[in-house]
């Protein structure tokens, strides 16, 4: 397994992990930032896909592996203190529990979080950010995650170990088929379930509409194709199902509020500072949106 530090003080630890070869125990309470689609099985907490669209919360010694080998697990990993968890959890948790501190498995934040996070790891390569602004994005692209989560989770459901399994499944098939357009009364078909039970119960269980996860999940891929591909940004956009280029570019460009060229440049660490100086702002303005 391809596992770095790259960066850490008493407060804050980030890794990454590029190949993820069996199974993983997590040392400490972490945020992992999915950068591939992952099957995984999680120790007592039972299977789900990971996609790039949410972020996984895992108490101390979670372990996880991968539910088929032959998926190229990635990710990201924020490693936080308790003085940190007790400044996230406060507002939701009285007291915050430090020996399971995260209740919930996965936040879905707005997506222009998943775009800065992978732009922290750029700069955290380029020596451009001093130790306490990286702290300091750390904790507000986790509080982030949080309020995601505990929002989601406002409103208590009553689902059965089946009904989850099945939107696990509509989950993965269109994590593994991201390009597709397959229609609602398709997908409750495929899941066993009646229509309106599934928006419920994937809403639920995700933090987002089957529209928003389809969507999030089609730009999170297209971010990770931008910074790891010579690709052409319409072969993208076709292969993510999106009809044209300038629809691709609208739609990328109303969520992150910029345009698929100025992300490109700034996830292969050539953008100018005035984009870069922006990010922050839009960052914030959508957490601010989804209070």
């Amino acid at each position: 397994m391809d596992d770095s530090i790259v960066f850490a003080t008493d407060d804050v630890v980030i890794g990454t992990v590029r190949s993820l070869a069996g199974g993983r125990v997590f040392p400490r309470h972490v945020l992992v930032f999915p950068r591939t689609v992952m099957p995984l099985d999680i120790h007592y907490r039972g299977t789900l896909t990971a996609t790039p669209a949410s972020v996984l919360m895992c108490n101390q010694s979670t372990s996880f592996r991968l539910g088929e080998e032959s998926f190229p697990g990635a990710y990201d990993w924020f490693g936080v203190s308790d003085s940190f968890l007790i400044d996230l959890l406060g507002s939701y948790e009285r007291p915050v529990s430090l020996m399971a501190p995260f209740r919930f498995l996965e936040g879905a934040p707005p997506p222009a979080i998943l775009l800065e996070e992978r732009l922290l790891l750029g700069e955290i390569a380029a020596g451009t950010l001093d130790r306490a602004a990286v702290e300091e994005t750390v904790l507000r692209l986790a509080r982030a995650v949080v309020r995601a989560a505990w929002r989601a989770h406002r409103v208590r459901r009553v689902v059965t170990a089946g009904e989850l399994e099945a939107v696990e499944g509509v989950r993965a098939w269109i994590a593994d088929n991201p390009a597709s357009d397959r229609l609602l009364p398709e997908l409750a078909a495929m899941a066993g379930l009646h229509p309106l039970r599934l928006c419920r119960l994937f809403q639920y269980r995700t933090g987002m509409t089957l529209t928003q996860f389809r969507n999030r999940l089609r730009l999170s891929l297209a971010l990770e194709l931008m910074a790891g591909s010579a690709g052409s940004l319409f072969d993208i956009a076709y292969s993510l199902g999106y009809s044209s280029h300038a629809y691709f570019s609208d739609v990328f460009r109303k969520t992150f509020g910029m345009t698929p060229t100025d992300a490109r440049a700034l996830l292969k660490g050539h953008g100018d500072a005035a984009v870069i100086g922006a990010v922050s702002r839009i960052v914030a303005q959508s957490v601010s949106a989804a209070m």
